[in-house]
């Protein structure tokens, strides 16, 4: 049901909702007509969500020229704005504002234009777009420059090129864009960075082989460990001896040593 590409034709007026699914995520849900409302808040916010690119684009040449008259304007020391690490971390927040309005505009186009099944709660999603995407396009920035080697390019602060900025500019673009894919993304950096090992307790594998100990190990996310062999052999192939031994606790991926024989 989620592999299969639905019917795309649109909904006839006075036809019954249908179930559909998601091109980029799956989901199935119920697909539903527009109401007067909710036309109305999909003009609304492709309004807005035009407003918001064009400025976004004078904000753009207001920093590309130097001038950051905008902020200027706010009261921000305009000596601090020239430096090269400020304009690199606004390239990143304009290009992640832009990457998720633009984003917005084409869901819009889709869902109202294209489909006729705009929701209107949807308003308050297309409202923070720009807003998110500029927090999306500098955290992912700034995750992606920590982790050296995951992105070819220039990332230093002090370039005297333009690479740094356009490739500031280009990922957080595409991030912002992206940013249902890129909450997932961080979403697992910050599981994997800040994840808490978890505590299990070790099997008994007294009377099994080297081979069987493994297995019954790795079910355990443990591993097996160094293997020693006892003088005497009247037990043969299998365990006779653990360490740490059976029913204690230990964290996870913690390695068991046995004893053969």
């Amino acid at each position: 049901m989620f592999g299969r590409k639905p019917k795309s034709a649109p909904v006839k007026p006075g036809a019954e909702p249908e179930y559909d699914a998601d091109e980029q995520t799956g989901v199935v849900y119920l697909r539903k007509l527009e109401e007067a409302g909710d036309t109305a808040m999909a003009r609304l916010s492709f309004v807005y969500l035009l407003l918001a690119l064009g400025g976004l684009f004078l904000l753009l040449l207001d920093t590309w020229s130097g001038r950051n008259a905008a902020l200027s304007a706010l009261g921000f020391d305009t000596t601090r704005l020239r430096l090269p690490a400020f304009r690199l971390m606004a390239y990143v927040a304009i290009g992640g504002a832009m990457g998720a309005t633009l984003d917005g505009i084409r869901s819009n186009i889709f869902w109202h234009s294209e489909r006729e099944a705009y929701g209107g709660r949807f308003i308050w999603r297309d409202l923070t777009l720009p807003l998110c995407g500029a927090a999306v396009g500098l955290i992912t920035y700034v995750t992606v420059r920590s982790g050296a080697g995951v992105v070819d390019g220039d990332f230093s602060f002090d370039g005297k090129t333009a690479a740094p900025a356009m490739v500031g500019f280009g990922l957080s673009a595409v991030a912002g864009f992206s940013y249902h894919q890129m909450f997932r993304w961080l979403d697992a950096q910050a599981s994997r960075i800040f994840s808490v090992n978890q505590e299990v307790l070790v099997p008994d594998l007294k009377g099994v082989s080297a081979d069987e100990a493994k297995k019954s190990l790795a079910q355990w996310k443990l591993k097996l460990g160094k293997i020693s062999y006892a003088k005497d052999s009247a037990h043969g192939d299998k365990v006779t001896l653990q360490s740490p031994g059976p029913g204690l606790k230990v964290v996870q991926g913690s390695a068991v040593d046995i004893t053969i024989g």
